[in-house]
């Protein structure tokens, strides 16, 4: 398995794959590409992926921008100086489980450390208790902000110093 910071190709690639897996929201995953593929671009956000072989089966993004849309104007997500927001994790089914986003978390906020980033934030669903249960485990516990989506979803974010 390698984890590193993901070239544009490999990005790319990522969106493709994400988008081809689910037909019935291609739209939506097209929309979502079409705003982070050129953040990459502009490195407002960096990208980690772990491949096994010559596929790539996870990622995380780290936003370092705080006028990347995901962020822009939600106060304590990212300031572009002390603060990262950590985004848009994703694993191949068969590869939950295992280790891959544990790892590539901790990839992340060595790298945003190594920046001179000093915290790291994260959001999940309001409803996703699992997934906010395993932010807890990585450390994230201080609640910083509640977003609402205009989708109606709640989005409950923490954070953690580096």
């Amino acid at each position: 398995m390698e984890y590193k910071i993901a070239t544009l190709e490999e990005y790319i690639a990522v969106w493709e794959k994400d988008i081809a897996k689910r037909p019935h929201k291609k739209a939506e995953w097209e929309a979502m590409r079409d705003v982070y593929i050129p953040a990459f671009k502009d490195k407002q956000l960096t990208t980690f992926i772990a491949k096994d072989g010559e596929e790539i089966i996870a990622q995380i993004s780290v936003v370092t921008d705080p006028n990347f849309k995901e962020v822009k104007g939600l106060e304590g997500l990212c300031d572009g100086k002390t603060i990262v927001h950590m985004n848009a994790f994703r694993c191949d089914k068969e590869y939950e489980g295992q280790g891959h986003i544990s790892k590539l978390v901790k990839i992340g906020e060595q790298w945003a450390k190594e920046q001179g980033f000093k915290y790291a934030t994260i959001g999940a669903s309001a409803t996703n208790v699992r997934n906010i249960q395993i932010y807890f485990h990585f450390g994230y516990t201080e609640f910083v902000l509640c977003e609402h989506l205009e989708n109606g979803k709640v989005v409950l974010n923490y954070n953690k110093e580096l």
